[in-house]
């Protein structure tokens, strides 16, 4: 499906340019959100609330991340209209020519949060988990998981749409899909370090496991539903918590949790391609 996707882009006069100035894009985009959201968070809302409160520290950092990846990926799809030749502006969302399964990518968000949710409870138990969610009342928490999903979900479907829906296909299209997946993966990885080392194997098995999700769908929809609810979740249970805090225990259920969830996309691309050629027929 990863070749499929590619074609359009075969041949395409001055490709490497292109593709880099798009993906550069991104990052100056997201390097400019950056230092407005700082400037404007260091000149007016600081000054307005000196003394913030935890909850309120946790919303403004949601903020943050909502607008500077939202910044980035307008640049970056300034960048792709403005840079792509106008016969090869190719979707970015799926390898077919088909409506996205929006369906699909929600299943998908539901089955990483009960991976995620029981491999939680078997790390830190149902008391650590207990004690977080009675940090905050309904409301607060109810402003959080709305705020969560609006800017971790720009924050997350920006990186599928530039790793895997678009730098994923470009490169194979010069080094072969194997080798696309690989220099994809580590450039994700390199971009989310931070000590320690399981938390880096944890985010390399991450990137490698839904960019194989896209590369066998040709859809970005599984992945984007993962990567959501990975962020949002992790990011409302572990506000302060790192890569440096991931143990090996915890890398080994991600792996396990990722093959479950690989299987189910497996058999459900599987089933959803036998559906197709029976209706076809």
């Amino acid at each position: 499906m990863l070749t499929t996707w590619s074609a359009p882009w075969k041949g395409e006069p001055r490709a490497f340019l292109r593709s880099s100035g798009t993906v550069l894009a991104y990052f100056v985009g997201f390097g400019l959100g950056g230092l407005v959201f700082f400037a404007l968070f260091n000149h007016v809302l600081k000054p307005l609330v000196p003394d913030a409160s935890p909850w309120l520290k946790e919303w403004i950092n949601l903020l943050s991340t909502g607008w500077m990846f939202g910044v980035a990926l307008a640049a970056f799809l300034l960048a792709r209209a403005k840079l792509s030749a106008p016969e090869r502006r190719v979707s970015i969302w799926q390898a077919t020519s088909g409506r996205p399964a929006w369906a699909w990518g929600l299943v998908s968000a539901a089955a990483w949060l009960i991976i995620t949710m029981t491999a939680t409870l078997v790390t830190d138990g149902p008391s650590e988990m207990g004690a977080r969610a009675a940090a905050y009342g309904l409301m607060e928490w109810t402003v959080l998981l709305v705020t969560a999903l609006a800017c971790i979900g720009v924050q997350a479907a920006s990186e599928e749409i530039v790793f895997r829906g678009y730098l994923m296909p470009r490169l194979a299209v010069r080094v072969g899909a194997v080798a696309a997946l690989l220099i994809s993966t580590v450039l994700f990885t390199a971009l989310h370090t931070s000590p320690g080392l399981w938390g880096g194997l944890g985010v390399a098995m991450l990137g490698l496991c839904m960019g194989v999700s896209a590369w066998r769908t040709g859809s970005l929809l599984p992945a984007i539903g993962l990567h959501v609810v990975n962020n949002v979740f992790y990011f409302l249970y572990e506000p302060n918590g790192t890569n440096a805090d991931v143990t090996w225990i915890d890398f080994a259920l991600l792996v396990v949790g990722l093959l479950v969830w690989l299987g189910w996309v497996e058999m459900s691309h599987r089933q959803r391609s036998a559906l197709a050629s029976s209706l076809s027929n």
